[in-house]
């Protein structure tokens, strides 16, 4: 399972140490199907990825969402490659992440800038940007493409949908989620602890993993108080719990502790602003 210890910084921790990736389907001792095990990360052996929800309430809207994001109408996950947009059927993306050891799903990628550079130094990791914006998202697919010695990443993919819709594909396929710098929709939902964050999590997320939170702090929506470490656990314990996450690391950090991402760069860098990351893991 995820290293607890490691900080909000700890940008490597997913994919560390180069070690033979082995792939395993099959029935764990209780019976339950079990899925794939990646070495990539200490602690994964065989994984069982349908473990009974929490009971009650929350335990019906989890099933909900999960219910609707499978029964809704709809076509096959959309990928946006250098070329344009294609589809992806689930039976695709389970082939392409047995490939490798685990999967990092990067909500509201922006540009894609991190999941590419995170895939470039982890190749047994298929880093997944996922955001509506599909012209900023062309521009990330023409990067990754290229050839690895001008900066390409072939394990690198970019799914075209907003964090508050994402495709059945993507169902309890992530091992770590990176957060980073959201805005709009996304970040009003972690600042007031909206409950479809935790659904949402539940639904994208493996049943050991880890999710990675990264806000600006002096740049909350129009009629939001700024965000404090108080505030933002407040907030963040209740939907977190009811997907099963623990949180286990909430701090200021400097310039210095910002995620690799574009937008920490001219956001962050430079300017003194106050950030707070946040790590939970289940």
């Amino acid at each position: 399972m995820p290293d607890a210890n490691c900080r909000t910084t700890t940008w490597k921790s997913l994919g560390s140490g180069r070690s033979t990736r082995s792939t395993a389907r099959g029935s764990s001792a209780s019976g339950r199907k079990t899925t794939r095990a990646g070495v990539g990360m200490r602690g994964f052996l065989f994984v069982n990825t349908h473990a009974p929800l929490p009971g009650g309430a929350v335990a019906e809207r989890l099933r909900g969402f999960r219910r609707e994001s499978t029964l809704r109408k709809h076509v096959a996950m959309e990928i946006i490659t250098r070329r344009g947009l294609r589809t992806m059927e689930a039976a695709e993306f389970d082939e392409l992440r047995a490939r490798y050891a685990s999967t990092l799903v990067d909500l509201g990628t922006g540009d894609g800038a991190w999941p590419r550079r995170f895939a470039r130094e982890h190749d047994n990791v298929l880093a997944v940007g996922v955001d509506a914006d599909r012209e900023a998202l062309r521009e990330a697919a023409k990067l990754a493409e290229r050839k690895p010695a001008r900066g390409g990443a072939p394990n690198a993919l970019y799914v075209a949908a907003s964090a508050e819709s994402l495709p059945p594909e993507l169902r309890e396929s992530a091992d770590w989620v990176t957060v980073y710098f959201p805005w709009s929709a996304l970040l009003r939902m972690i600042l007031a602890g909206d409950e479809r964050l935790g659904e949402m999590l539940s639904f994208l997320c493996r049943l050991r993993s880890r999710v990675s939170i990264v806000l600006n702090a002096d740049a909350p929506p129009e009629g939001v108080d700024p965000p404090t470490l108080a505030s933002v656990r407040s907030s963040l314990e209740p939907p977190m719990d009811a997907a099963g996450f623990r949180i286990t690391k909430c701090e200021w950090l400097d310039a210095s502790q910002a995620p690799p991402t574009t937008w920490g760069g001219r956001l962050v860098k430079g300017s003194g602003r106050a950030m707070i990351g946040l790590d939970a893991s289940r």
